[in-house]
């Protein structure tokens, strides 16, 4: 009984943010001529308004560094709650690079598609030498197109959600993107919302998350390497995720670091 109550508490704070969120956009959008004035406008109430109903309130912790450009934003990715966390922590003017088979999901679909998402086919990887061309027309340049216009881009190195916590290889796609617009990488860190939903399950639990954003990666960086820019940046994950900050959270919280 109580396993079903958390379910339906997930359909709820999940499909009445998107729709409401979804038709607000779309209406500023039209009254205002600008489909980018009516994705903020939806960013900013469904990160306002999902955490509310879903009992997980959303809070930064530590210093926020001042980013006065495009940037590229990475995070770790726990939970379907990620997007929401990263509406509170970045705010408008940001495209999403997530997966193609999200694209036609009947409520996921539209969302994705009024926020403009750069679709990714996941056959078409960093490692896939022979799918370079293809990578380059398919992903690096609309996420380029879009730094180009003031926006910022979202996405998760990782590439999937990890359901044990523990920081995934990161991919490459992000860093590349990065060196060829010559904006910085910013790494945010989401805190326990894989305690509040797990990967791949339908039971809320609520409770607080939090997220910090790190210092940014400036294109200098990549300058020696990619790999190693990509690698060091990961190890600073790890670090947040189980050192001093996660051992605080696991005392007041129940998060449990990897």
């Amino acid at each position: 009984m109580k396993s079903t109550a958390r379910t339906l508490h997930l359909a709820f704070a999940t499909l009445v943010p998107m729709l409401l969120g979804l038709s607000w956009g779309l209406v500023v959008a039209l009254l205002l001529g600008s489909r980018r004035k009516g994705l903020n406008h939806m960013t900013t109430l469904l990160a306002w308004l999902a955490p509310r109903l879903a009992g997980t309130p959303v809070s930064q912790v530590g210093q926020r560094f001042s980013i006065d450009q495009p940037a590229i934003y990475i995070f770790n990715h726990q939970s379907g709650l990620d997007p929401i966390v990263l509406c509170a922590a970045i705010g408008g003017d940001v495209v999403a690079i997530g997966k193609r088979k999200w694209k036609h999901h009947p409520v996921i679909g539209p969302l994705l598609w009024f926020g403009e998402t750069v679709f990714v086919d996941e056959s078409v990887s960093d490692q896939n030498s022979n799918r370079s061309a293809e990578r380059f027309r398919t992903i690096y340049k609309p996420a380029i197109d879009i730094l180009k216009q003031g926006r910022s881009i979202a996405i998760a190195p990782e590439g999937t959600r990890n359901s044990d916590g523990v920081i995934g290889e990161f991919r490459l796609g992000a860093f590349r993107i990065a060196q060829l617009a010559q904006v910085p990488i910013v790494p945010v860190v989401i805190y326990h919302a894989g305690e509040r939903l797990k990967a791949r399950s339908t039971r809320l639990r609520p409770g607080p998350i939090e997220y910090e954003i790190l210092e940014p990666v400036y294109p200098e960086a990549f300058a020696t390497s990619i790999d190693v820019t990509a690698a060091t940046i990961r190890t600073r994950y790890i670090h947040k995720l189980t050192g001093e900050k996660a051992q605080t959270l696991a005392g007041q919280t129940g998060y449990r670091s990897s």
